[in-house]
């Protein structure tokens, strides 16, 4: 690849439960651009696994899109 090449990347599509969501009141300065206005905390869906294992911060600014869909109640 060089620069300005197109890339495009798949991630398989993966079960997670929301442990936290933090909307801050203006856009958080933590050192990159863009600033974000949120963070919605994850954890992969494991039986075997404790949800802290495998939990991950996704930090939303309002330049990146985000598709949730609710697949059902956990039993």
């Amino acid at each position: 690849m060089q620069t300005g090449d197109s890339c495009e990347l798949s991630i398989p599509a993966i079960e997670v439960v929301v442990t936290s969501f933090t909307r801050y009141p203006a856009p958080e300065d933590i050192g990159w651009l863009p600033r974000p206005f949120a963070v919605l905390a994850v954890a992969e869906v494991f039986d075997d696994r404790d949800e802290e294992d495998t939990a991950q911060a996704l930090y939303l600014s309002e330049a990146v899109p985000l598709t949730i869909e609710r697949l059902g109640r956990l039993p």
